[in-house]
């Protein structure tokens, strides 16, 4: 005798007596027939294989100076030609400067540590990555 209260569960004998559970159809499971077979269709490879092959390309961290690198667009080993850029903290810096100290309010421009630095390819002049200080 099957008990469906939750409070209290069957005994193990009275468990392994029932039908297991099937989720999908709510009674108990199909039985497995060893002599079914399932037609799979069988798909020949028509013409050659292809081969494929993948190529990463990992690009450079650049630094505050300049870098041994090979350049992505002329492909020429190179070292970089840097140039400096302000960027949007060079200008808080020196808006902050102007209102605290403000001779030295222009000092974030003539720094380099607070600019971007660009990194450029001297042969073909193609940009190849920026160094910004955190």
């Amino acid at each position: 005798m099957a008990s469906n209260n939750m409070e209290n569960p069957p005994t193990y004998s009275e468990a392994i007596k029932q039908p297991p559970y099937n989720p999908t159809h709510g009674g108990p499971a199909p039985k497995y027939d060893a002599n079914y077979q399932q037609s799979q269709p069988q798909y020949a490879p028509s013409g050659p294989s292809i081969n494929v092959t993948r190529t990463v390309i990992v690009m450079p961290t650049y630094g505050p100076f300049p870098a041994r690198t090979m350049c992505t667009s002329c492909h020429a080993d190179i070292t970089t030609r840097v140039e400096h850029k302000p960027n949007t903290h060079t200008h808080l810096m020196a808006l902050l400067l102007l209102f605290l100290f403000w001779p030295c309010a222009l000092c974030p421009y003539c720094t380099d540590a607070c600019q971007d630095t660009n990194h450029y390819c001297p042969n073909c002049g193609a940009f190849l990555g920026t160094h910004r200080e955190t």
